[in-house]
C-alpha cells in the first residue's frame, strides 16, 4: 500500500491521526475489488441456480452445443446455453454456478473446522506452555511431515463407514419413531456423504499453519500487563484466554481464515479431479475440471467445458488471496 493512500485522512480525522486497519484495508483498491469479486461470485452461486429454468439441469440431445446455442430439454422447455452443454446435455453455466456453490460451502465449512481446531490448539499451546506446548507442536510437526493427500485418503476410508452405519441407524429410528421431517434430512444427506467427510477432513488437515500462528500471537500477548492484571485479579485461566486473548487474536484469525478457504478449494478440486472427492450427483469445480479436461483433445477443442469451471474458480481464489493479503497488510503494520 502506497504511503500517498495512508496520508489520506478518513472525514473527521485530521492527517495526524493514525487509521485503524478497517480504514487501511477500505483505502486499498484491489482488496474492494477482490471483496467485489466474492460478493458476486457468492451471490452467483447461492442465488443464481434456484432462480434458472429447472431444465438446464436436466439431459437433452443437445450434447456438446457450442456457447449461444439453443437447446430444447427433455421435457420441452427451450432456453439459450449461454456457456454450451456438456457430454449429457445439460448447462454449463448451471452446472459451473451449482458447482462453485459446492466448493465454496466444502471450502468455508473446511476452513471454519480448521479454524476451530488450530485456535483451539494454538491458544493451548501457547498459553500453558512447557511439557503441553512441547508435546502439541512436536504433534504438529509429526502431522506435517505425513503426505496431505494420503492422510486425506485414509481419513475418508476410515470415515465412510461409520457415517453410512449411522446413517442407516438415524433412518431406522426416524421410522420407528414416524419422525418424517427428520426421515427427510437424513435422506437428503445421503448423496453428499463424500461431502461432509471431505469437510472435515479437509478441515482436520488444513490447522496445522493456524495453530503456530495463534501460538506465536499468544506467546506475546501473554506477557502483557493487562494479562498479568487479569491473573492478579483472580481470573480462571480459560476466562483469560476466551476474555482478553481471543479477542485480540480475531484480526490474525479473519486474516488466516481468507487465505485457508482458497487452500481447501484446491484441495478438493485436486481430490476431485482425481476422482477421490465430489461424487455424483453433486458437483464442484474440480469434477467439472475433470470432464472439461476428457472433452478436450487434439481433434476437437470443447473449449468451454474447461475455460468456464477454470476462469470462475481462478478468479474466486485470486480475488480470497488478494483480500487475505490485503487484510494481513492492513491490520499487521510491520
Amino acid at each position: 500500500m502506497s504511503s500517498a493512500a495512508l496520508s489520506i485522512a478518513p472525514p473527521g480525522r485530521t492527517a495526524s491521526d493514525p487509521l485503524t486497519g478497517w480504514e487501511r484495508l477500505k483505502l486499498d483498491r484491489m482488496a474492494m475489488i477482490s471483496l467485489a469479486v466474492l460478493l458476486i461470485s457468492a451471490l452467483a452461486c447461492f442465488i443464481a441456480p434456484p432462480l434458472m429454468e429447472s431444465a438446464r439441469n436436466t439431459t437433452s440431445a443437445s450434447t456438446y452445443s457450442a456457447p449461444g446455442a439453443l437447446v430444447t430439454a427433455v421435457d420441452g422447455v427451450v432456453y439459450k446455453a449461454w456457456l454450451g452443454t456438456d457430454a449429457s446435455g445439460r448447462d454449463v453455466l448451471y452446472r459451473v454456478l451449482s458447482g462453485g456453490r459446492v466448493s465454496l460451502v466444502v471450502g468455508l465449512c473446511a476452513a471454519a473446522v480448521s479454524l476451530f481446531i488450530g485456535t483451539l490448539v494454538g491458544m493451548t499451546a501457547g498459553f500453558y506452555g512447557g511439557k503441553v506446548d512441547s508435546f502439541l507442536m512436536r504433534l504438529v510437526d509429526v502431522l506435517y511431515a505425513n503426505p496431505r493427500v494420503l492422510f486425506v485418503l485414509i481419513l475418508i476410508s476410515a470415515l465412510t463407514g461409520p457415517l453410512n452405519l449411522w446413517i442407516n441407524d438415524a433412518r431406522a429410528a426416524a421410522d420407528v419413531r414416524n419422525w418424517m421431517t427428520i426421515k427427510a434430512w437424513v435422506d437428503g444427506a445421503i448423496p453428499y456423504q463424500r461431502t461432509i467427510i471431505l469437510i472435515f477432513c479437509l478441515g482436520f488437515i488444513e490447522w496445522l499453519t493456524m495453530a503456530r500462528i495463534v501460538r506465536g500471537q499468544v506467546l506475546v500477548l501473554k506477557e502483557q500487563q493487562f494479562i498479568a492484571a487479569a491473573r492478579v485479579l483472580g481470573q480462571s485461566q480459560w476466562k483469560i484466554m476466551v476474555r482478553h486473548l481471543l479477542p485480540n487474536l480475531w484480526t490474525v484469525i479473519l486474516t488466516y481464515l481468507t487465505l485457508t478457504v482458497p487452500v481447501v478449494v484446491l484441495d478438493e478440486s485436486f481430490l476431485s479431479f482425481l476422482g477421490l472427492g465430489i461424487e455424483e450427483p453433486a458437483s464442484s469445480w474440480g469434477t467439472l475440471l475433470k470432464e472439461g479436461a476428457s472433452a478436450v483433445n487434439p481433434l476437437i477443442s470443447r473449449w468451454w467445458l474447461l475455460v468456464t469451471p477454470a476462469v470462475a474458480m481462478g478468479g474466486t481464489l485470486l480475488a480470497l488471496n488478494f483480500l487475505g493479503d490485503a487484510l494481513r497488510d492492513a491490520f499487521d503494520v510491520r
